[in-house]
C-alpha cells in the first residue's frame, strides 16, 4: 500500500518524485564545491558542545544482557550471546 507523497508504489518498488528532473551535471558540481571552499560555514552549534558519553563495551557479555551501543550515523554495536556485532549497513 501506497502512502500519499510516498516515494514507493503499491507494490513497495521505489519511484522517483521527481520523474522530469534533470540530474545535475560535473558543471555543478565544479559550482558547489566553488561556492563551498569561498563561503565561511552557516552559524549553528560548536561540535564540541555535543554531549558525549564514553561508551562501556563488554558490559553485556558480563552479565548475560543485551547492549546496543550507537557509533554514529547508521552504524552501531550489539552485544547479546557472549558476541559483539559491528552494524553498518552501508
Amino acid at each position: 500500500m501506497a502512502f500519499p507523497g510516498s516515494h514507493h508504489r503499491a507494490d513497495g518498488r521505489f519511484q522517483n518524485p521527481w520523474p522530469n528532473a534533470t540530474p545535475p551535471g560535473f558543471r555543478d558540481l565544479l559550482r558547489w564545491r566553488l561556492d563551498r571552499l569561498l563561503r565561511p560555514p552557516p552559524a549553528g552549534a560548536d561540535p564540541a558542545t555535543f554531549p558525549r558519553a564514553t561508551p562501556r563495551f563488554g558490559l553485556a557479555r558480563s552479565n548475560g544482557a543485551v547492549a546496543v551501543t550507537w557509533i554514529g550515523h547508521s552504524t552501531g554495536i550489539i552485544e547479546v550471546g557472549g558476541k559483539t556485532i559491528l552494524t553498518d549497513p552501508v
